[in-house]
């Protein structure tokens, strides 16, 4: 048995996840998200500045003292920082980071994170045959698969971040013409890929990530399921659509929170409803 630990840096938050593997298997131990007060946001000059620095590297040196309390054998360290969003000044903060907390950074590749999410689903899942959607505030991935051959698969040029980026609250007059406005823009990416249709019957449609869990835990308050139930939990997209409608007639900034979101950021929340 060996002991584990993963460390993901994204552009609004930091997470690490303990775990014993056996076999090929793990058992988690603890895991634990930090939202970053400043994010990532690199501003017009693409630099990372010192307080956003220092925050990050407070939230590490904490991350390495949990490992130490859980004796951790070996750490994976990831950072993902895509297109617009990779700083000038990353590498030399990954020099900073190092002598400071001890985490070595690396950024995956395309094809690895495609892979991973590729392998996490095929293992876990019951579903010969999806369109699968793995999002998170830093990336969006599609994927077509059917019994293990991939059909199609790409990184979309876009996350729910980016997408409040590129559709500036103060270029419309509410939050819902925002956001009618992002999904439009998903729709017209999303019908560039090779998608080939699946019979009718078959698992259609997977979705993962952070607001996916979000997105889950409202469905079963609104359903009042009984069941602590995540993984494998089956949803309509009436009920995904009553979800979004109800956020995003909300005036949000990045401002305002929701309780009970991983992510903290209403409107990134509402960014990633636009997407599924």
């Amino acid at each position: 048995m060996e002991r584990i630990s993963i460390v993901e840096l994204g552009l609004n938050q930091i997470r690490i996840t303990i775990a014993d593997l056996e076999g090929e298997g793990f058992v988690a131990l603890y895991s634990e998200v930090q939202n970053l007060r400043f994010g990532l946001d690199n501003g017009g000059d693409c630099f990372l500045k010192k307080p956003q620095i220092e925050e990050i590297i407070k939230h590490l040196k904490n991350f390495k003292r949990l490992c130490e309390y859980y004796k951790v054998q070996k750490t994976y360290s990831y950072a993902f920082f895509m297109g617009a969003n990779k700083p000038k000044n990353l590498f030399s903060f990954f020099d900073e980071v190092f002598a400071t907390s001890g985490f070595r950074f690396t950024i995956p590749t395309d094809e690895e994170i495609l892979f991973a999410i590729y392998s996490s689903a095929i293992n876990t899942l019951d579903a010969p045959k999806s369109i699968l959607l793995e999002m998170n505030m830093d990336y969006v991935a599609i994927m077509q698969y059917s019994r293990r051959n991939i059909l199609e698969q790409k990184l979309m040029p876009f996350s729910p971040l980016s997408l409040l980026e590129k559709f500036d609250i103060s270029d419309y007059e509410s939050s819902k013409e925002r956001f009618d406005a992002i999904k439009d823009y998903v729709k017209k990416e999303v019908k560039k890929l090779n998608l080939c249709k699946i019979e009718e019957g078959e698992p259609t449609f997977v979705c993962a990530g952070k607001p996916i869990v979000d997105l889950t835990n409202m469905i079963k308050k609104l359903k009042k399921y009984p069941l602590e139930l995540v993984h494998g939990f089956v949803a309509m997209q009436k009920e995904a659509d009553v979800v979004a409608e109800q956020i995003s007639q909300m005036v949000l900034d990045k401002t305002k929170a929701l309780k009970g979101l991983e992510g903290g950021r209403a409107d990134v929340f509402c960014a990633a409803l636009m997407v599924q």
